[in-house]
């Protein structure tokens, strides 16, 4: 489904970073808003999918290479994509920064047979591999939103049995937990301001939730 591919707005809300599926491959193109032109970014011979800007706005992350591998590129198209991280014994579904550019976290699925996903964080030229930030065997933890100031972690779990948005302080997710949503949730997002969270709840509707400042 189309909604697996994602896009991405740039940090100055100037261009768009999009995936899709063309006759030549599922690959990430550029569109200048509002109405540039819209020129291709990837040119791999494997699926391109989930793009999301690096803080800086000048690079593009993506998943590739058959969702093992998180691969980054200049946004202009200059130069070649390196790998940032690869992780051969998951299926990687996401990746994205955290504001100050130092932690990618990674939503992961597994291979076994609860297919259970989990949260992983990832700090380049720090880590030599992902640690588990949040990864129960009982549950299902997708959709991780940092805050604007990266002090908490947003993000959607099942462990209830039914699925709800929670809050974690960010990165010592261990020091509390906080349910947000309480008639089901998903797909957390920020305000800008860092002291609202958007959510959508079981009956579809958008919530939205005053945070209070730490």
């Amino acid at each position: 489904s189309n909604d697996n591919i994602g896009w991405s707005l740039s940090p100055d809300g100037r261009r768009l970073a999009i995936g899709l599926y063309t006759n030549s491959g599922d690959d990430i193109w550029i569109k200048e808003l509002p109405a540039g032109p819209l020129s291709r970014l990837t040119f791999e011979s494997t699926s391109d999918q989930r793009p999301r800007w690096t803080p800086d706005g000048k690079s593009v992350t993506y998943i590739a290479d058959g969702l093992t591998t998180l691969r980054q590129r200049p946004a202009d198209g200059t130069g070649n994509s390196q790998v940032l991280i690869e992780i051969p014994d998951l299926i990687l579904l996401e990746g994205s920064w955290s504001a100050d550019g130092q932690w990618l976290l990674l939503r992961v699925g597994g291979n076994g047979p609860t297919k259970l996903r989990n949260i992983l964080a990832f700090q380049p030229g720090v880590d030599s591999a992902p640690r588990e930030l949040l990864a129960s065997s009982q549950a299902d933890e997708s959709a991780p939103a940092l805050s604007p100031d990266g002090k908490w972690l947003a993000y959607a779990s099942d462990e209830t049995g039914q699925t709800e948005v929670y809050i974690r302080p960010f990165p010592d997710v261990d020091d509390g937990k906080w349910q947000v949503s309480t008639s089901g949730g998903q797909a957390p997002l920020w305000a800008h301001s860092g002291r609202e969270l958007f959510y959508v709840d079981a009956a579809r509707n958008m919530m939205a939730v005053p945070v209070p400042a730490a």
